[in-house]
């Protein structure tokens, strides 16, 4: 890695996932972007922002209109064979979110995460 230029470790993606409406809440798409900084060969570390779209309750009412935005980093490591960990950390900003008592006049809420994982997934060669 010590090779490569900062322009060649960094690592660029996307996510988009859309959410189908229900009885209470509208069909909602969430568009993010980011990117990684590969600072080890097993390693990397990013920053992503990301958008959330309404896009209506049905055919018969389609409008598009803003929903949120939100700011998340993130830590990917190969540990050894086919352990890894995983870490997040996220907020987003709702400006009418009105849920649960402790939720009202909250602006921006948070949620973090950190995983160790197992891969076992096989490859057939």
């Amino acid at each position: 890695m010590k090779a490569k230029r900062f322009v060649q470790r960094l690592e660029f993606g996307s996510n988009v996932q859309f959410q189908r409406s229900n009885r209470f809440f509208p069909t909602t798409g969430d568009l993010a972007g980011q990117a990684a900084y590969k600072f080890h060969k097993n390693g990397s570390a990013g920053f992503g922002l990301s958008y959330k779209l309404v896009l209506g309750t049905g055919f018969d009412n389609i409008r598009f209109s803003g929903q949120g935005t939100g700011i998340r980093s993130f830590i990917d490591w190969k540990l050894k064979g086919t352990f890894f960990l995983n870490g997040g950390y996220e907020q987003n900003y709702q400006p009418d979110y009105s849920g649960l008592p402790e939720g009202i006049d909250q602006k921006w809420t948070q949620s973090g995460l950190v995983v160790s994982v197992r891969n076992t997934r096989s490859t057939v060669s």
